[in-house]
């Protein structure tokens, strides 16, 4: 039997509406050294909430946010509550 070892990170991550140059700044586990389209708040793709920044995406629409990734932190206890 093959095992899968996934190796996760914690990001702090800023996302930036280009239109309005609003930022959120989240946290957000993923797969080390992978890419995802996670923006902030839950949102992966084009926003389905309708309140604060899921609402921004849902009006502006994803592809005016940008996402840059400030830390990372190894995905411990202590890298969690960094």
């Amino acid at each position: 039997m093959n095992e899968i070892n996934i190796e996760y990170e914690y990001i702090v991550y800023k996302t930036t509406n280009l239109i309005t140059n609003k930022i959120y700044v989240g946290v957000h586990r993923t797969v080390k050294g992978v890419t995802d389209s996670y923006i902030g708040c839950g949102v992966k793709g084009n926003g389905k909430k309708s309140k604060g920044f899921p609402a921004a995406v849902k009006k502006y629409g994803r592809k005016n946010f940008k996402r840059e990734t400030l830390f990372t932190y190894p995905d411990t206890k202590e890298g969690e509550k960094a």
